[in-house]
């Protein structure tokens, strides 16, 4: 007859000899894991898109901002017409000086030398100061209209120098009536097509209609 205790059922194994499952690896990140990553960042939790630095930047007044950086002064269409002003006034003064010069000059040669160079420069300041006048005005004008007009329709192409020049002109010819007004626009707006057409730095699409 057998012994029992060498039938017994061996004992159960205990849980610390069983075999464990294998570690679970994350698997490696995917572009949409990236992309939801970037709406997980606290700019976009909390809704803060603007930095420190810039809600203090849009916070300061138009005068603060000029302090801080003068070119400000230039991004505003009230400072692009006032700087068109003072370049056209400059280039009327040389455009008017030298227009005067080569008109012909009655001299009378029997006058000392003095009064000669008097005579013959007799109205050139006024001739001068005419041209700038007129220089500056229109300078003045095309960039603020066209400063305008720019903002208002969100684009950067001929046709704004279309409307400036179209504008401008009939802006300068409002004395000489309806008529006058409208071959000022008409011949505003095709100088301002050749000059872009040939002076284009790249940044303005001018073939863009």
């Amino acid at each position: 007859m057998s012994d029992p205790s060498s039938t017994a059922t061996p004992a159960a194994a205990s849980p610390s000899s069983a075999e464990q499952p294998p570690d679970r690896v994350s698997p490696p990140p995917t572009k949409m894991d990236d992309t939801i990553d970037i709406f997980l960042r606290p700019e976009y939790r909390h809704l803060t898109f603007v930095n420190k630095e810039q809600a203090e930047y849009t916070n300061l007044s138009y005068w603060q901002r000029i302090k801080m950086n003068p070119q400000v002064i230039f991004e505003s269409c009230l400072g692009r017409a006032v700087s068109s002003y003072v370049m056209g006034g400059a280039l009327g003064l040389l455009m008017g000086g030298f227009f005067h010069t080569m008109q012909p000059i009655d001299v009378d040669t029997t006058l000392p030398f003095r009064q000669q160079v008097r005579q013959a420069y007799k109205g050139f300041g006024e001739a001068s100061v005419s041209m700038a006048k007129g220089f500056a005005v229109c300078g003045a004008v095309y960039s603020g209209v066209d400063c305008f007009v720019e903002r208002a329709r969100g684009s950067h192409d001929l046709n704004n120098s279309i409307y400036a020049g179209c504008l401008t002109g009939a802006a300068l010819a409002y004395k000489g009536g309806p008529q006058a007004m409208a071959m000022g626009c008409a011949g505003f707006a095709a100088f301002s097509i050749v000059i872009d057409s040939f002076m284009s730095t790249g940044d303005k699409d001018v073939h863009k209609w």
